[in-house]
């Protein structure tokens, strides 16, 4: 089991001076990096909500509510004759996280980290593979349109450009091969430091 919280852990371990870029060609990634990092500034979709509440608030965790998939985006005859597959294991909570974390440092270190996070598909969408190219193969849905989107670009670009570019070529997937394919790539990236606007 892989949680959410290990991944973020790591990506909060990234020395001074280093970025990284994860790319999570998968269903469930879109709290690895920061929940309110998100290009249009509001927090993520389907975030749970505290159980206590002050002066008749509430307010956002950092744990995902578990989604529902809409099993008829990959069970028509179109999403069939394209080979279409869910890449999602269905969302399990684990009640006890310490009991299921790996051994890891007692205290690892912490840094305002440069990180920005690619996911396939936002709070209940699903993401897909899908056969495509010339040689009849499947390919993530978002690592194709990812990889195509940085060639257009010559990988010079930033990465409010490179999204920007990766939701046209999610728009030419849909019309060509499946147009009920509901997933739409997420950026989010780590606050404060982390600009997607900046090359």
């Amino acid at each position: 089991v892989i949680l959410t919280s290990d991944l973020h852990d790591i990506v909060m371990g990234v020395p001074e001076g280093c970025q990284i870029t994860i790319l999570m060609d998968c269903d469930h990634a879109t709290s690895v990096v920061d929940v309110v990092g998100t290009v249009d500034g509001r927090v993520l979709r389907g975030l749970r909500r505290s159980s206590t509440d002050f002066c008749g608030l509430t307010t956002h965790t950092s744990k995902m509510d578990l989604a529902a998939h809409n099993r008829d985006i990959w069970q028509t005859d179109q999403a069939r004759a394209a080979k279409a597959t869910p890449r999602y294991q269905p969302l399990v909570e684990i009640d006890k996280q310490k009991a299921a974390r790996l051994p890891s440092r007692p205290s690892m270190s912490r840094s305002l980290a440069v990180a920005f996070c690619y996911s396939a598909a936002s709070h209940g969408q699903t993401a897909l593979e899908l056969t495509m190219g010339g040689a009849g193969q499947q390919h993530g849905v978002l690592t194709w349109c990812f990889v195509r989107a940085l060639t257009e670009l010559q990988c010079d670009c930033t990465h409010s450009e490179l999204l920007k570019a990766i939701r046209e070529q999610m728009k030419q997937v849909r019309e060509d091969c499946l147009p009920r394919m509901d997933q739409d790539v997420l950026l989010t990236f780590a606050t404060p430091r982390s600009d997607p606007g900046a090359a």
